[in-house]
């Protein structure tokens, strides 16, 4: 049995499902689970027209109408057959229908609850998984779609739901295990799941990476192989630095590490339900087929790899207690909703100075939340460039780099505590590429 994933964001071309066919293909004979997550930028189109919706139902319109504008654009590229063609494009009306609907009740009711929000933002799952059926049918792969709200049960927390494993483990052996059984091969959406209460929910960012590991946890599958655009993971952006390396494995315990501070391809809710039950993840390239990728598992050879991590477009504010009962409703009321949000990316803590980097999102929602007994000042057009490093890597080798005269009035803040294995960065944006660049240099050469 075996458990693979493939995100939505790395099919644009023909190619890209070609590939996903021919790893179908190769693998038959054995019970194989795919899970799939919505296509380019459908969840972000999604959020965009229900906070447009509150303003222009018009507005709102237009952006369903790109939504649905890339989706005709992937059918024409990767569906053959005229009539099929058709009868998956009367499919997408139907979804934009829906999700018209949707808009409509937005703008006339001037509300946005986060239920209706993970209701709208399914449909991009809900869309893909449609599509891609449509696809293995016509290339003549015998498979099953099954819904993932009949199988992933979470509690009522939307946008960032959390799983109930023993509903859903059940569900898995009640609903989802015979048909893979009978079929060999079985299409499930990621990111989505159904409440306790019967609601739709969505689990967080990137949680289809979650579905397929709580999937491969309760099918005591050999193996997760999450698929992406490159060849498994690389110790520094291969888009914007020169020169990276492959990582080649990784201890479950390091890959958390990594993902705590950002690694992309890596989210730490993933790591547990593999590592409880022993179950090796790989994460390879969809176009390298001969590569074996990185693999993430107890007792492989290299688990202390050091690789540098470039998170982008944050907003640095330090925020200065002037009373005690300012200090505790900092700590006790807005720290834990933004973590809960997974808004803060960092924070510390200095006497009664507290520093916190946030996205544009937790921006809002940090000042909404501030007593006013304070004092906030803010940076935006902040990234965060971490390394994480297995103690060859000084932080004075770090601090050396960070002198330099192109970077250091762009420097914002270096921070790093004895036994971490991280230290962060906090800089401009406009140099954060060319330092995790000059990082990696003076890494790979120490």
């Amino acid at each position: 049995m075996h458990v693979l994933k493939v995100g939505g964001s790395i099919l644009r071309e023909r190619r890209d499902i070609d590939a996903v066919v021919r790893i179908l293909q190769h693998s038959e004979g054995s019970e194989r689970l795919l899970i799939l997550s919505a296509f380019g930028q459908s969840t972000r189109l999604l959020d965009q027209a229900c906070q447009t919706a509150l303003r222009s139902e018009e507005d709102a319109y237009l952006v369903l109408e790109r939504l649905l504008d890339d989706h005709k654009k992937m059918i024409e590229l990767s569906v053959d057959r005229a009539e099929t063609q058709q009868l998956v494009l009367s499919a997408m009306a139907d979804f934009a229908l829906r999700l018209r609907q949707f808009v409509k009740g937005i703008h006339i009711t001037a509300q946005l609850s986060p239920r209706i929000r993970d209701k709208v933002l399914s449909f991009g799952e809900a869309m893909a998984l449609h599509l891609f059926s449509a696809i293995l049918s016509e290339r003549g792969i015998a498979h099953a779609t099954v819904d993932a709200e009949t199988i992933l049960v979470t509690n009522d927390e939307y946008g960032s739901a959390k799983p109930q494993r023993r509903e859903t483990y059940q569900n898995v052996a009640k609903l989802l295990i015979p048909v893979l059984e009978k079929s060999g091969l079985v299409l499930m959406q990621g990111y989505v799941a159904r409440s306790t209460s019967g609601y739709t929910t969505t689990m967080g960012r990137e949680s289809s990476n979650l579905t397929a590991a709580i999937m491969a946890n309760s099918l005591h599958a050999q193996d997760l192989t999450v698929y992406t655009d490159v060849d498994g993971i690389r110790s520094a952006d291969p888009m914007v630095v020169h020169g990276t390396r492959k990582i080649e494995s990784l201890s479950y315990a390091r890959a958390y590490t990594m993902a705590t501070a950002g690694m992309k391809l890596l989210y730490p809710t993933m790591i547990e339900p593999l590592r409880a039950a022993r179950i090796p993840l790989r994460i390879r390239g969809l176009h390298h087929p001969d590569s074996v990728g990185t693999l993430i598992a107890d007792g492989t050879g290299s688990s202390r790899q050091s690789a540098i991590i470039v998170i982008r477009a944050l907003n640095l504010i330090t925020v200065q207690a002037r009373s005690l009962d300012a200090d505790r409703d900092i700590r006790t009321i807005v720290l834990p909703a933004l973590v809960e949000n997974d808004h803060v990316i960092h924070s510390t803590r200095s006497g009664s100075v507290l520093n916190f980097t946030v996205t544009d999102d937790g921006l809002s929602g940090m000042k909404a939340l501030l007593p006013e007994d304070c004092h906030v000042s803010h940076q935006n057009n902040i990234d965060l460039v971490r390394i994480i490093h297995d103690g060859s890597i000084g932080f004075a080798l770090v601090a050396e780099v960070c002198k330099r005269d192109s970077f250091r009035a762009s420097i914002h803040r270096l921070e790093w505590a004895e036994h971490d294995e991280c230290i962060t960065i906090h800089c401009a944006a406009r140099i954060s590429s060319e330092l995790s660049g000059a990082l990696h240099s003076a890494c790979a050469s120490s």
